[in-house]
């Protein structure tokens, strides 16, 4: 085990004796007498990451091949297949790639894949992915046991994003964009996550440019999800850094 110094030593003190109040709240709103809700949404691991998938079987359950990388958010009774497939990637090679799938029933509830620890904060994502979902969903400053987070939503040429705090969303900002970005190509995502603060923008557009103006999430983790029976989320590689 590493040793830690003087001031990491601190900083864990500081952090268990003064929790983000914002994440306490949220809690202490949840009905913990729920089970489904202690289930742990994100797998708890470290910055940085990245996958490529390629290092996994072709038609392997991505959840049993790297448990200590990847979770799920579930809201139904069903679980949410994530698959690795063989597909041709943005270079034109054949290659190896996760495909989050929308279960045969629960339609309409979420199922998404993520990853990260809602201890993460002030770092940058970059994925490559494709999806002929409209619209489709990604997730940031996900919390350990899915009671928060910022929800997009691309629909029909716009982005919408939630603030979700103990399964209630609201709408904290809006974006005219020039288009989906679910024509079934690859596209690429890239995002800065920071304490009550997100920049997202795909193949340099931006989505989201907001800084939140009330109590801010400190950080969280990262997802994404398919959108209605039979579709699919393709995901050619992602990379998670802490910003400088």
């Amino acid at each position: 085990m590493k040793r830690l110094g003087l001031l990491g030593l601190l900083a864990l003190v500081l952090a268990a004796c003064f929790p983000n109040p914002v994440d306490v709240a949220v809690d202490r709103a949840i009905d913990t007498g729920i089970e489904r809700m202690a289930f742990k949404v994100l797998p708890q691991n470290d910055l940085p990451f990245q996958d490529d998938f390629e290092g996994y079987p072709v038609g392997s359950m991505l959840l049993r091949a790297a448990p200590h990388d990847y979770r799920v958010w579930d809201e139904g009774e069903a679980e949410t297949p994530v698959y690795v497939v063989e597909t041709t990637g943005p270079e034109g090679r054949v290659e190896h790639a996760a495909a989050v799938e929308y279960p045969e029933v629960d339609e309409g509830r979420r199922h998404a894949l993520t990853t990260g620890a809602d201890g993460w904060a002030d770092y940058r994502v970059e994925m490559v992915f494709k999806t002929r979902d409209n619209p489709w969903w990604a997730y940031t400053h996900i919390g350990t046991h899915g009671r928060r987070a910022l929800v997009l939503k691309v629909h029909s040429r716009a982005a919408y994003l939630y603030k979700e705090v103990a399964g209630e969303r609201t709408l904290v900002a809006r974006r005219d964009l020039s288009q989906t970005y679910n024509d079934g190509d690859w596209h690429v995502l890239t995002a800065e996550v920071r304490p009550g603060a997100l920049t997202l923008r795909v193949d340099g557009e931006v989505l989201v440019d907001y800084q939140d103006a009330g109590p801010a999430f400190y950080g969280g983790g990262f997802g994404v999800q398919a959108n209605w029976r039979g579709s699919r989320f393709v995901i050619s590689r992602w990379a998670f850094a802490p910003l400088p």
